[in-house]
């Protein structure tokens, strides 16, 4: 109701403040910059998702977005929704930039699709809110662009640090301005052996100019000095705080759809025993595998019970704790199944039982 009114009183005020002949456009109510202008937009575009019956719309501004997902029992008739928002712009008067319209189909027969006369191009991938999404869910080109762009801020703070500046300032420059562009949006995106790879690289030379060390110190006891985490192992970190998050209720996202949750007796035969774990089956796609709501609560069943995953208050530092702990004994830079915790991979020689502490056992 208050936005409502807001825009009323807006459209009042412009309109006694200014002289608006009856040929005159609304455009020229809001001067540009104002904030008159967005909401009107989003006042008249409030109404676009009832007019698809078929897809699911996803709006941000001024982009749409319509999800279809095929099935035997249920036909694709996106063309039909398509055509509705077309007769939906052609009514309020906001047409679809035709250049800017594209279709991407993961998986199934290529059809054609049209805005008016005009067929949708068919694109291979598209970047969407800073993430490249590709045909083949790929995420390689996504971390080779943050990869060169974090490599472009790096040099552009070496390049313009004086080389007295102390270790903890270079250490605050990486962690705020290197270092967000690699963990941009990571929970949607997931990365092979080659990406972390990638990634990783990134990080040792910032640990090498942080640190003052090129040559003589191993990139494992640059990151014990500088107290930070392997890349890979910091971004499973950050998965795990926002997966606690999604089921505390955090964001507003209905987890229950996605996820089951084996809830333990209080009389199990141990401590181990008595703990809560997400049911993950296993899909039936290998590429499904990298979906968040499978790999994440997959990571999260491998914790010991002391971690305590399912109590939100003080989980960081815990979590930081058991992950230093595996770091410091298992972590191993030239051993692929290290890079992680819980490696999904069929090879025999990766199953490790290494005792992080006295406390702490992983069985890998």
């Amino acid at each position: 109701h208050f936005v409502v009114m807001l825009l009323f009183f807006c459209f009042v005020i412009c309109l006694n403040t200014l002289k608006i002949d009856s040929c005159c456009y609304m455009i020229h109510v809001a001067t540009q910059g104002s904030i008159l202008a967005p909401l009107l937009f989003l006042a008249e575009c409030y109404d676009l998702p009832e007019t698809c019956s078929n897809t699911d719309p996803f709006q941000l501004a001024d982009d749409t977005k319509l999800l279809a997902i095929s099935c035997p029992s249920l036909p694709l008739n996106v063309q039909e929704d398509i055509d509705a928002l077309v007769d939906w712009g052609n009514d309020s008067g906001l047409h679809f930039n035709l250049s800017k319209c594209k279709q991407i189909i993961f998986q199934g027969n290529v059809d054609k699709r049209y805005i008016g006369d005009t067929e949708v191009a068919l694109a291979t991938y598209e970047k969407d809110l800073g993430v490249i999404f590709t045909s083949d869910l790929n995420w390689s080109k996504h971390v080779i662009e943050k990869c060169t762009k974090a490599t472009k801020s790096f040099h552009m703070i070496k390049r313009n640090c004086s080389t007295s500046l102390p270790m903890n300032a270079r250490l605050n420059l990486y962690k705020s301005m290197v270092l967000p562009i690699m963990t941009f949006a990571h929970p949607c995106w997931t990365s092979n052996k080659r990406d972390f790879q990638r990634l990783e690289k990134v990080q040792k030379h910032a640990t090498k100019w942080i640190t003052s060390s090129y040559n003589d110190m191993p990139y494992t006891q640059r990151l014990s000095k500088l107290n930070i985490l392997p890349f890979s192992l910091y971004k499973q970190l950050n998965h795990l705080l926002v997966l606690s998050r999604v089921i505390n209720d955090r964001y507003d996202i209905n987890w229950h759809e996605h996820l089951e949750l084996h809830i333990a007796s209080d009389d199990g035969p141990t401590r181990s025993g008595r703990r809560n774990e997400f049911i993950v089956l296993r899909p039936r796609r290998v590429k499904c595998e990298n979906n968040f709501w499978y790999r994440v609560p997959r990571v999260a069943n491998f914790l010991p019970y002391q971690v305590n995953f399912f109590n939100p208050i003080g989980l960081k530092p815990r979590l930081l704790d058991f992950f230093w702990r595996y770091c410091s004994a298992v972590y191993n830079p030239s051993i692929t199944c290290t890079w992680g915790i819980g490696c999904s991979c069929s090879q025999m020689n990766c199953r490790l039982t290494t005792p992080v502490s006295p406390i702490y056992t992983i069985n890998h």
